[in-house]
């Protein structure tokens, strides 16, 4: 994704005023029928992604930023975002969509239309907090360039993602982390290890609320959303969800790693013997 203003669409903030200045309001439909209202607002550039990076300790959020160049992406940009109205998570064929807060069960019917008349996806159910389903398997055989196309949990993405979508905004969109296990949703492979009954594919938001940084410009800005369905609106609604707690076990020093001294080093031996015979290309072994 390249992240980047649009200055052409936004009126120019005075950058020497004390207070934050709206620089854009903008309303526009997507092409599922969302009613979006955005607000823009130019914010201090040097405090910009403080109150993110306090808040992830204990909120749901997500921050994005690198130091890999590449013209007009990477580097020259930031962003970051709390409390999103809405999550996705999905395990193998099951898929969750849960409400975080009161502005997210403000969206769950309107997905639960658009999820409902996929023929690829089975058993949807909803209730005030919670969208669940299944995605179809498929028996079609599918030629490697049309993998991605199959049933998978990039169906429920796709639909998510139409229902949002508007050529009038580049922001607004699903952020977060893909697991390695998605491979599965593509490839039959037989798995030989079993997985934690918690571990999910994936993990995605749906913020209502971003902070946009561009480092080459040296300004700020705070985009804020409103949604409007046929069922419903998000207008004066709280942004907040319950906190988390995220701090990991507490390991005793005799539990400070998952290997025993020189374990590592014989499982890249191991490899390195697979990398011989070609059965191997490239590998990841994991250590904690």
């Amino acid at each position: 994704m390249t992240w980047k203003i649009r200055r052409s669409r936004y009126t120019p903030c005075n950058s020497f005023k004390k207070m934050p200045m709206i620089c854009d309001s903008f309303t526009y439909n997507t092409l599922g029928d969302v009613r979006v209202s955005r607000t823009i607002t130019e914010i201090k550039m040097d405090t910009a992604l403080a109150d993110i990076l306090f808040h992830l300790d204990s909120q749901r959020g997500g921050l994005f930023n690198s130091s890999y160049e590449y013209p007009g992406r990477y580097k020259r940009w930031a962003i970051g975002f709390i409390n999103p109205p809405l999550e996705l998570t999905t395990r193998e064929k099951a898929f969750t969509i849960s409400a975080l807060n009161d502005r997210g069960q403000v969206l769950l019917p309107l997905l639960w239309e658009r999820l409902s008349r996929n023929p690829q996806l089975l058993a949807i159910t909803r209730n005030q907090q919670y969208i669940t389903g299944y995605i179809q398997p498929s028996t079609e055989l599918f030629a490697e360039a049309e993998r991605s196309k199959q049933p998978s949990a990039f169906t429920v993405i796709r639909k998510i993602l139409h229902t949002f979508a508007s050529a009038e905004d580049e922001h607004l969109g699903l952020y977060d982390a893909f697991g390695y296990d998605l491979v599965f949703q593509f490839e039959p492979i037989v798995q030989r290890i079993s997985l934690p009954a918690e571990q999910r594919d994936l993990v995605l938001y749906l913020p209502d609320e971003l902070v946009v940084v561009d480092y080459y410009l040296q300004r700020a800005f705070r985009l804020q959303y409103e949604f409007a369905t046929t069922y419903s609106n998000t207008l004066h609604l709280p942004r907040t969800v319950p906190s988390i707690d995220y701090r990991g076990q507490r390991l005793l020093p005799t539990q400070s790693a998952d290997h025993e001294t020189g374990e590592y080093a014989k499982l890249v031996e191991v490899a390195l013997d697979y990398f011989r015979r070609g059965d191997l290309f490239e590998v990841v072994p994991s250590q904690n």
